[in-house]
């Protein structure tokens, strides 16, 4: 028994002393660069990733910057701060990490190696804090994002899950409607129940605040040109008077669309050449 006793010791010494030195010496500079040209196989990104660190319970790197070239030029996507990748058994079957994005916001995130269900979860995700939504096409976007959602991920096919989330206190300055800048438009709440595959369907989005009502339908992305997604959406909104007046000289068009303050029918074509049919009969 006490024989044993001391092959346990000199095992659990010897394993000690072995991770010891792997934390010690370990090549975190050179995994950076093989993530990096794994990643960047895509000419319109640019990621690049600081180098890694090995603790003795996960695997830490302290920013990982995405940078895109979707118009042309060279643009600040986002920074992953402090990711983190436990070190367990679980690795077996899939990767799990938790890292910071937007100021405070903390994102988790888990996807199996082959096939499996995978799940994502973000809160306190500042929108302000993510500097890819200045491509946008508004001068201003803040707010506080929380999400959750799972995906069946399976080889050689697009994943399929579904996706909920809340944003609170979402303000938008600068948003181009009709041609026409409107200076500011708040929602003080927006929640979105959703799923994803080879389209996107919209189970009910709703709203209040400038804009109060609901969306629902689907969108099928053309990742390529975004601007050619075609969209089936049914639309039923309310506008405040003021948010209204803020289009200036196209105010009299939108009011004439809207019937007790409300706009109600189906939004089709793409976002490029949108074509929306008013279903609300007027009295």
């Amino acid at each position: 028994m006490r024989t044993l006793l001391w092959i346990l010791a000199a095992l659990f010494l010897f394993a000690v002393s072995f991770w010891a030195g792997l934390v010690s010496h370990f090549p975190g500079a050179a995994l950076s660069r093989y993530l990096e040209g794994v990643a960047n196989r895509d000419p319109r990104l640019s990621v690049r990733i600081a180098p890694a660190e090995l603790g003795w319970t996960r695997l830490l790197i302290s920013q990982i910057r995405v940078d895109g070239n979707l118009t042309g030029q060279p643009t600040f996507l986002l920074a992953l701060n402090d990711t983190e990748i436990p070190l367990s058994w679980g690795l077996l079957g899939g990767l799990s990490l938790r890292t910071g994005l937007g100021g405070s916001g903390v994102v988790e995130l888990y996807w199996p190696w082959k096939r499996g269900e995978a799940s994502f979860s973000a809160r306190d995700l500042k929108l302000e804090g993510i500097p890819a939504l200045a491509q946008l096409p508004a001068q201003r976007i803040q707010g506080r994002v929380e999400l959750s959602g799972t995906a069946r991920v399976r080889p050689g096919q697009m994943p399929e899950g579904r996706v909920r989330g809340r944003i609170q206190g979402l303000e938008i300055g600068g948003m181009q409607v009709l041609g026409q800048t409107v200076e500011a438009t708040r929602l003080e709440s927006v929640e979105i129940q959703a799923a994803f595959g080879a389209q996107l369907r919209v189970e009910s989005l709703s709203a209040q605040g400038d804009i109060q009502g609901s969306l629902s339908g689907t969108v099928a992305p053309n990742p390529a040109r975004p601007e050619l997604s075609a969209l089936d959406l049914q639309i039923d909104v309310g506008l405040r008077p003021e948010w209204v007046q803020q289009l200036g000289p196209l105010a009299p068009v939108a009011e004439s669309l809207l019937d007790n303050g409300r706009l109600a029918g189906v939004l089709r074509g793409t976002p490029a050449r949108p074509l929306f049919r008013n279903t609300r009969s007027r009295s």
